[in-house]
């Protein structure tokens, strides 16, 4: 009875010793895992940081593919109008060409002279403005591209609107001469009762 006793005294003595060697290890493990309150704000801080450095990249990225997206585009811009500064060059070539062959033959193209003048000043002003503004490279690269930008966008509406312009008075100069043509054609057969220079041409 005594032995019994005592086994059960041993026994309950050695339970709390596991038992408090388990909340020893518990402790040490939830302090190792947590750390001092320094530690776990290095270790938020570090996280994000690195969420940021991500986040940078990414957004680097996506500018890179947005300035050579703005790039080709006014590159485009640029192209279709020198096209349409070659064209009205052409047009008003032969348009000279045509008034001093109607002078030639004793045509009033007084009027129609002064149009296509106004016309190749108007060009001029489009050929000069498109010539001032600064490469779509430089715009989106640099301080300020976003300033940049949308000065080139207020140019470019410049230009088109200079061209347009233009558009309007190579057409009034060739209605003119149609006109002066068909007018001169008219009184000569009326008069002579003969074809008309613009009908022999």
């Amino acid at each position: 009875m005594k032995l019994t006793h005592r086994m059960q005294v041993v026994a309950l003595i050695f339970g709390f010793l596991s038992m408090g060697t388990f909340v020893f290890a518990q402790g040490t493990t939830t302090e190792e895992t947590l750390g001092d309150p320094e530690s776990r704000m290095e270790r938020r801080e570090e996280r994000a940081e690195e969420r940021t450095e991500i986040r940078d990249e990414k957004r680097a990225a996506l500018s890179i593919q947005i300035q050579e997206r703005i790039i080709n585009l006014a590159d485009n811009v640029i192209r279709r109008f020198n096209a349409a500064l070659s064209r009205m060059d052409n047009i008003i070539t032969r348009l000279d060409s045509r008034i001093e062959k109607m002078s030639a033959l004793g045509m009033d193209t007084t009027i129609a002279k002064e149009k296509l003048s106004e016309a190749k000043t108007t060009l001029s002003d489009a050929r000069n403005t498109l010539e001032g503004i600064d490469s779509a490279r430089v715009a989106v690269s640099g301080d300020s591209p976003r300033e940049k930008f949308t000065v080139m966008r207020a140019q470019f509406g410049e230009v088109r609107e200079l061209l347009k312009k233009t558009h309007g008075l190579l057409k009034e100069t060739v209605l003119l001469l149609r006109g002066t043509a068909q007018n001169t054609g008219s009184n000569q057969g009326s008069e002579n009762g003969t074809t008309s220079p613009a009908e022999t041409e």
